[in-house]
């Protein structure tokens, strides 16, 4: 603090005395419409002097969420699209498996050899201790391996070695370790899905049909005030 307050500081100053300068006197000044000089000047600024313009609206918006209420089906209708469409509801068939890949059809097929005598946990530690490059996958179904893959995997038992599968990728030996067999969804399982599908249909197929019939008022000429009241909406601005 007491470095700052014996701080030194160098200024140079310029001294004048303002009656040495002749101000107009402003009373004298023709600032006035009729000066030229001033609408002379006020026309070659003009875009200085230019006001944004400015517009008051009024819309309507129309948001789906305003009638969802209007259109949740009934339990009976849920139950009605369920029965009659069960085969949207069917789990398809998946399966856990290793998949070990290759650079070439010789190294994958030492390692089958090496591997024929054991267990997936043993294989899994051999793979490891001879650096094999490996990927574990889960609960994957038949539409989501590549589909020379997928012809091999689903074939195969729980447990069983798979032959040599060439893919442009690698070459692969895969093992599947666990099978879930395709199974039927509850309609207390599958009930959130149908809601939502059902709903969207009809909300979709609502907003569409008043969409074209506002579409037709305007054409016919109504104001925003009466398209609001013909059709229950509320005007904003």
């Amino acid at each position: 603090l007491d470095k700052h307050n014996n701080h030194i500081r160098n200024v140079k100053l310029i001294q004048f005395n303002i009656d040495d300068f002749q101000l107009p006197n402003l009373n004298d000044l023709d600032i006035s419409i009729n000066n030229p000089t001033i609408g002379e000047f006020f026309d070659q600024n003009l875009n200085s002097y230019m006001v944004p313009e400015k517009r008051n609206i009024s819309y309507i918006v129309i948001d789906k969420n305003d009638y969802k209420n209007q259109f949740i089906p009934s339990n009976s209708q849920i139950e009605n699209y369920y029965n009659n469409n069960k085969n949207l509801f069917l789990n398809s068939e998946t399966r856990d498996f290793i998949q070990f890949n290759f650079k070439n059809k010789e190294e994958a097929l030492k390692f089958r050899n090496d591997i024929s005598s054991l267990n997936n946990s043993e294989i899994i530690e051999f793979a490891n201790v001879n650096n094999i490059v490996f990927n574990e996958f889960s609960k994957v179904s038949k539409s989501e391996v590549l589909e020379d893959l997928s012809k091999e995997i689903f074939n195969l038992k729980k447990d069983q070695i798979s032959n040599i599968v060439e893919t442009p990728l690698a070459k692969h030996i895969v093992i599947v370790n666990n099978i879930t067999n395709e199974n039927q969804r509850t309609l207390d399982q599958s009930i959130e899905e149908i809601t939502n599908t059902l709903l969207k249909v009809e909300l979709d197929s609502f907003i569409l049909d008043l969409k074209n019939k506002i579409n037709q008022q305007i054409l016919d000429g109504l104001s925003l005030n009466e398209i609001s009241l013909n059709n229950s909406l509320i005007i904003k601005t």
